[in-house]
């Protein structure tokens, strides 16, 4: 759980780093290599390409306006169900 931990507060930091637009489509591996901390290597070498939670990774990987885009999808995918 720790290893999860660790990869989402990079992930958080990524988005504080670049919050509009992220770091691009599938770059989380660029953030943990710039954010992780020396303390995120406890448990051996480690090269994360995910932040283990979704939308942690896509604040990340596609800032606030891809992660909008993205809860908008899920959003209109609900609406659409409770209306049916």
């Amino acid at each position: 759980m720790a290893g999860r931990l660790d990869s989402m507060r990079v992930g958080v930091r990524g988005f504080l780093s670049r919050p509009f637009l992220g770091w691009g489509q599938d770059n989380y591996e660029r953030v943990w290599d710039r954010f992780a901390s020396a303390s995120a290597y406890r448990f051996g070498p480690q090269n994360q390409d995910q932040a283990h939670n979704k939308v942690v990774d896509e604040l990340a990987t596609k800032g606030a306006l891809g992660t909008l885009a993205y809860l908008a999808l899920w959003g209109t995918l609900v609406w659409a169900v409770v209306h049916r």
